[in-house]
């Protein structure tokens, strides 16, 4: 039985040869100085697809700075306005790590 989905161009995998063109293409380009990535790749999502789409999926995740910074600062006032409460420190600690960003 044959997968619907293979027959779709847009979820074909490219031949290396045209990956390989693209990156060549890409990495003869002299660097750039940009703002937002996301929008330079999306503004040349047609010149490079493979890369382009690559690009997106990966500058797309979402980052954990802000949760990282939330919990060292929480776990060093515990550290050092309580140190008998110690368990409730780590405790604290564990949950904010568990909490989504």
């Amino acid at each position: 039985m044959a997968n619907i989905f293979d027959s779709l161009p847009a979820l074909a995998a490219p031949k290396p040869s045209e990956l390989l063109d693209e990156l060549d293409r890409y990495l003869s380009t002299d660097p750039e100085h940009v703002q937002n990535p996301l929008a330079w790749w999306h503004e040349r999502r047609k010149m490079y697809p493979t890369l382009s789409r690559m690009a997106l999926d990966y500058l797309s995740i979402p980052g954990m700075y802000q949760l990282s910074i939330q919990y060292v600062f929480i776990c060093l006032h515990y550290m050092y306005q309580q140190p008998q409460l110690m368990s409730n420190a780590v405790e604290e600690c564990n949950r904010l790590d568990e909490e989504p960003a």
